[in-house]
């Protein structure tokens, strides 16, 4: 099984690096969609901490941190794919991206199962 699938690139090049920063610019929202997440969760945490809730207080920082991390993939693996793909459109080729959109989704479903899980955790007594 081949990881790098390069497709032949046979259409409008402007069209194509245009596309190309869009997807970057999609890349770089859903790191701060990740980011912005991850500070809002650890703020609600931190809300619900005030009850002397030790178990809040603790996971504040650990879902949040993991959140801004996963913020911080996102972005270096799409400024990573941007510049790949940049270089590999300028051969006439396109590479198909497999790894990095299970590797966001993958992450996406585990923080989102974890920050629901902690939040139901929290908020039955």
């Amino acid at each position: 099984m081949r990881i790098n699938l390069v497709l032949d690139n046979t259409q409008s090049v402007a069209r194509d690096h245009l596309a190309n920063e869009r997807t970057f610019l999609a890349w770089l929202r859903t790191s701060l969609t990740f980011a912005s997440a991850g500070v809002a969760l650890t703020q609600l945490f931190r809300i619900q901490s005030l009850e002397h809730d030790g178990f809040a207080h603790t996971t504040s920082a650990v879902v949040g941190s993991l959140f801004i991390a996963a913020g911080i993939c996102v972005l270096i693996m799409g400024t990573f794919r941007y510049f790949h793909v940049q270089e590999v459109l300028q051969h006439g080729r396109f590479p198909v991206p497999r790894i990095g959109i299970w590797f966001t989704f993958l992450v996406t479903v585990a923080l989102v199962i974890l920050a629901f899980s902690v939040l139901l955790k929290i908020s039955v007594p």
